[in-house]
């Protein structure tokens, strides 16, 4: 009986802790509710621009100050990392012959609503 009673409690505990670790507040739905029309925004303005010259961008950290510059030929890949904060990100935008002000632009609002990542890729839109 003794046994069956520790088994139980062994069985509920568990049972608690991974109830506890299930995602149960939806935070990506309720991140793309929030955040649809910014998110639709850059997804027009990367479209855009990746068709004048491919390119992926990416935030490397949580402060999101730092990123990732993906330039893309048709040899060669360059993967660049910049502070925002400074003007050398501009300065490799126009040495490419990449959209400045556009990309930039993009990357601010990204870094506002904390979108980590964007890349031409297969993806689903409203569950598509």
């Amino acid at each position: 009986m003794r046994h069956l009673l520790l088994y139980i409690a062994i069985v509920v505990l568990a049972a608690g802790t991974f109830t506890a670790c299930s995602p149960t507040n939806h935070f990506t739905a309720r991140y793309y509710k929030e955040n649809q029309a910014m998110l639709h925004r850059i997804r027009d303005t990367f479209q855009v621009l990746y068709k004048q010259k491919p390119f992926s961008l990416e935030f490397k950290d949580k402060n999101f100050r730092f990123i990732s510059f993906e330039l893309l030929s048709d040899t060669m890949r360059y993967i660049y990392n910049f502070d925002l904060d400074q003007p050398n990100f501009a300065d490799t935008l126009y040495k490419y012959g990449y959209n400045a002000k556009g990309i930039i632009g993009m990357a601010a609002d990204m870094r506002e609503i904390k979108c980590t990542w964007i890349a031409k890729l297969s993806y689903f839109e409203n569950r598509l």
